[in-house]
């Protein structure tokens, strides 16, 4: 089956989680409610009508539809994967005919604070009569030998977080190939990054701390786009805001695709030329992505003054005359810090007080000092 065909307007599992989400904000029988039950139907009913069965499947934080990977939904729907894991259920099917009954049923068992226990979850499902919904339990086969099922939040959003970076890879090898890419994957990375730093846990923060010296850009994009949305929550940014950032953030490198990679690579020294090239790469950032029809403006603006510096001496040379706005500051502070606590070819890498250091005490006056002191905070 096409994704596209499942993914039509809203798709499956972001309906089954805000139908759950809608069932802990209003009352049984609320219009809201009913309204989701009957989307839900409507798409099971057009989907089952030419299949046996339609099956998802909960892998370490990753939803897939029969053996395909759902990456948007993986990191938008964190909150369904988390009702599941809590049940001990890796799969679920559906059959035709599954009726609104079902459906609601379903879903309000799996949000309820109850058993943990599938068996126990099966027994309800059979004991409500719901005969067109299957639950499994797929166990997986940890380091040791032993059985396990799911691994904690952190090990999710630790799996998140890789698939996150061979997204943003698949997307700057797509670009570089000039081949169309899914900016809707782009939009579930960053509502997920979001979710974390709103959720003020450290060890959704910790992620940033996670290096890759092969895969240094990928990786570095994710980090910055952490550590600057969490400087943007304790600045009071808004959710929306917060978005915009993300977005920014993520992409703020996107230009490196035009440098040559021995260039970006080179162990060595620079020379004054290869540096010159290096200094195209915030206008090339600015140049792809104002490329793209739905992307924020802001990640443009962020793309284009991130190596400006709150002083104007860094590069490309501002085209107001102005201070960089504040998500260029967020992220030059969050750039930097990643920059120095990575092992590159020409550096090794920094403590975190190491880095700390630096940028309060060296020579890189363009920093915003207000946010590096909060980003040690």
């Amino acid at each position: 089956m096409s994704l596209s065909l499942l993914q039509k307007d809203k798709n499956i599992p972001e309906l089954l989680m805000t139908l759950g989400k809608n069932m802990g904000l209003y009352p049984d029988g609320h219009p809201e409610i009913a309204n989701i039950v009957e989307e839900l139907h409507k798409a099971f009913s057009s989907l089952l009508s030419t299949r046996e069965r339609l099956a998802f499947s909960f892998h370490d934080g990753q939803i897939y539809f029969e053996e395909e990977i759902l990456i948007e939904e993986s990191f938008s729907c964190a909150e369904l994967i988390g009702w599941c894991e809590e049940k001990g259920i890796d799969r679920v099917v559906f059959f035709p005919k599954v009726d609104h009954k079902e459906l609601k049923g379903f879903v309000s068992l799996l949000r309820a604070e109850t058993s943990s226990e599938i068996s126990d979850f099966e027994d309800s499902l059979k004991l409500a009569g719901f005969a067109h919904i299957e639950v499994k339990k797929l166990v997986s086969v940890g380091e040791n030998g032993n059985s396990k099922t799911g691994g904690g939040k952190r090990q999710a959003d630790t799996k998140r977080y890789q698939l996150a970076t061979a997204v943003i890879s698949d997307i700057f090898d797509k670009m570089s190939d000039k081949e169309t890419i899914d900016q809707g994957k782009i939009k579930g990375i960053v509502d997920w990054l979001v979710k974390g730093v709103l959720s003020k846990d450290a060890s959704f923060v910790a992620l940033a701390s996670l290096k890759n010296f092969d895969d240094y850009t990928c990786h570095h994009s994710v980090n910055v786009a952490i550590l600057a949305l969490n400087l943007g929550v304790k600045i009071g940014l808004e959710a929306e805001q917060l978005v915009w950032l993300g977005t920014g953030a993520l992409l703020h490198d996107i230009g490196k695709i035009s440098i040559p990679k021995e260039i970006l690579n080179k162990s060595g020294k620079l020379t004054p030329e290869e540096w010159e090239i290096i200094k195209l790469h915030p206008v090339e950032s600015m140049r792809i992505l104002s490329g793209w029809l739905s992307i924020e403006k802001s990640a443009l603006v962020i793309g284009y003054e991130h190596h400006m510096g709150c002083d104007l001496s860094g590069y490309p040379k501002s085209l107001s005359g102005k201070k960089p706005h504040i998500f260029s500051r967020l992220v030059q502070v969050a750039d930097v810090y990643d920059g120095l606590t990575s092992e590159r070819p020409y550096h090794e890498a920094y403590s975190p007080a190491e880095a700390f250091n630096y940028m309060l005490h060296s020579i890189e006056k363009g920093l915003d000092q207000t946010l590096v002191k909060l980003l040690a905070q």
